[in-house]
């Protein structure tokens, strides 16, 4: 609904059209081809013809052909009355020309007629129980008055349709035309309605305005966009003269001129936005898919690289903890040292063999935990084993000599004792010869046991 006191206006549009246009006009005026995506099925039937023919469209193309072979004619008979035969030969063979001149808007025109749907919907004629005509009724009325009064016979078909989304009228124009020479030609300009759009305008609105049912003239917006650029040319040509190149006060801005496209034209634009639309989401949607991948292979990395690092933290912990151990170890070592180096540990009271169990520790020492103490003395222990197993070693090898020594001395008192006894009478020399027995079996004796006493020494350091 309309709110109060709220004004309507009269909407007129014409389109151009070409002859070869109407077979699809019509189709389309049945909704048996071509753009019928918004019309209603159900309302078709109450769409009316208001003028011409049910033949209308094959009349006009008939009429045109008409015209077409009236003017080939004609044209052969001025020709031959002044005996062109070379320009008789070349229109004969060229045929019948196109009865209009060359133009890009077509040699028909469409017209289009409505208003703003809310003003027929806010007619309260069946809703009061009045007898007079509904507003769709008065539009109608109008509409094809003012149709005959500006273009008389030549509005060769009207139509009103009701199956679409507000009530609106189309017509077809014909403007026929007669030349100077006689030639009848399609020529819209002949028509004012046509030629000045601002006064086709003008004419319905007035027409519609003095009936007085609530519709009047649309706005001037070609007008206000022509006043407002003869208005800024006289600023800037006013600037120029007063030699003022900055830009100055007194423009106005120019209103936006509104082209006009056709229900077909729009619902095309329409849908090749949704398709772009649906090609645009399609795209986003493919990226964020694409990017919520990426995210997981992000995701996967990162799980990776927090499990090295936890690796990383694992062995980091694992040296850590064994720099710690070797750090206590030392530092037992150290304490047990400095206590061995202070007098309060004994070291001939350290066992060789110390082990875990050896209920050993420092006690004047109360800084150093026992078990500290029991590794380091364990270390100890084995420390002096290596060193007296190193110091027996080195004392047999230094009795060794001194007994190789001793030997040898005592063999050459023995064969110097063999030299003098040579020299002896012979009752000496049995003398010498009987105590040299008694002393040789010591001196067997005492090699033998020298050996066996190095020879259990070497056994003994071998089995440990």
């Amino acid at each position: 609904m309309s709110e109060p006191g709220q004004e309507y206006s009269v909407v007129m549009r014409m389109a151009g059209m070409w002859p070869e246009n109407l077979g699809g006009y019509e189709r389309h005026r049945k909704r048996e081809g071509g753009d019928v995506g918004h019309a209603d099925p159900s309302r078709s039937k109450l769409n009316k013809r208001l003028l011409g023919e049910k033949t209308w469209a094959q009349d006009v193309y008939n009429e045109i052909q008409e015209i077409r072979l009236e003017n080939h004619v004609r044209k052969l008979e001025q020709l031959k009355k002044r005996r062109r035969t070379a320009e008789i030969t070349r229109c004969i063979a060229e045929g019948p020309a196109d009865p209009w001149r060359a133009t890009r808007h077509g040699s028909l025109r469409e017209v289009i007629i409505t208003a703003n749907r809310r003003w027929f919907d806010d007619d309260m004629t069946a809703f009061l129980g009045e007898s007079g005509p509904t507003r769709e009724e008065k539009f109608e009325a109008l509409a094809v008055s003012w149709l005959q009064k500006e273009f008389g016979k030549d509005c060769v078909h009207a139509r009103a349709d009701r199956d679409e989304e507000a009530y609106h009228i189309h017509a077809v124009i014909l403007p026929r035309a007669t030349t100077k020479d006689g030639r009848r030609m399609l020529q819209p300009s002949v028509h004012g309605a046509i030629r000045y759009y601002e006064k086709e305008q003008d004419s319905i609105g007035a027409w519609f305005e003095a009936a007085r049912i609530g519709l009047h003239r649309g706005e001037r917006r070609k007008r206000k966009i022509v006043e407002a650029i003869e208005h800024n040319a006289k600023v800037r040509a006013a600037q120029i003269q007063e030699g003022k190149d900055e830009a100055v006060d007194g423009f106005v801005e120019v209103p936006q001129h509104r082209w006009h496209v056709s229900p077909r034209k729009w619902r095309e634009q329409q849908d090749q936005a949704l398709a772009e639309r649906d090609v645009d989401v399609t795209a986003r949607e493919a990226d964020v898919s694409v990017r919520g991948i990426s995210l997981d292979v992000r995701e996967e990395a990162l799980e990776d690289r927090e499990a090295k690092a936890d690796r990383k933290i694992a062995e980091a912990d694992r040296k850590t903890a064994e720099a710690d151990l070797r750090t206590t170890e030392a530092d037992a070592v150290l304490d047990v040292a400095q206590g061995v180096a202070e007098g309060r540990i004994d070291t001939a009271t350290i066992p060789e063999t110390a082990g875990p169990e050896t209920p050993m520790d420092a006690p004047d020492d109360k800084a150093t935990p026992p078990e500290r103490t029991s590794l380091a003395i364990r270390l100890f222990g084995r420390a002096l084993a290596a060193i007296r197993e190193k110091a027996r070693v080195e004392a047999r090898e230094e009795a060794r000599e001194e007994f190789s020594s001793a030997f040898a001395e005592i063999k050459a008192a023995d064969e110097a004792i063999v030299s003098v006894a040579r020299l002896l009478p012979e009752t000496a020399r049995r003398s010498v010869a009987k105590a040299r027995r008694s002393l040789s079996k010591r001196i067997m004796g005492l090699s033998k046991t020298a050996a066996d006493w190095l020879d259990r020494g070497q056994e003994e350091q071998s089995d440990e």
